[in-house]
């Protein structure tokens, strides 16, 4: 429960941390994302493309260790590889520095909707 816990909060911040970011953000990068939207719903693509294969040649790989094959794959082992490396740099960032990340977001969101409610030039309905 404690681990199933631990992962809902990391995930709970790393959502909210992204959320937060892409609304403030919203605003002043639209422009710059309209005009890039094509390629990066290209690359978005793309990297859907490459994540569903892995799983795909994963799930081919399991059944090939299960039957008796070697345990031993370079695709894997790449794959393997990155997962360590990130979890490792989360794990030296730590808990606090994402709640730090997730807090200052907060507040940046919160002083941004104050600041347009009490625009002058805003029109009220």
């Amino acid at each position: 429960v404690g681990l199933f816990l631990a992962y809902a909060v990391g995930m709970g911040l790393v959502v909210g941390s992204v959320a937060l970011a892409v609304a403030l953000a919203r605003m002043s990068l639209l422009g710059r994302i309209r005009q890039a939207l094509p390629y990066v719903m290209r690359v978005g693509g793309l990297l859907l493309v490459i994540a569903g294969g892995y799983v795909a040649y994963y799930g081919w790989y399991e059944v090939r260790v299960q039957r008796g094959g070697a345990v031993d794959d370079p695709v894997i082992n790449i794959g393997n590889t990155v997962q360590i490396w990130a979890s490792a740099t989360l794990d030296r960032l730590g808990v606090a520095w994402l709640a730090l990340a997730f807090v200052v977001l907060l507040a940046a969101a919160a002083v941004t909707v104050f600041l347009r409610t009490r625009s002058p030039s805003r029109v009220r309905e």
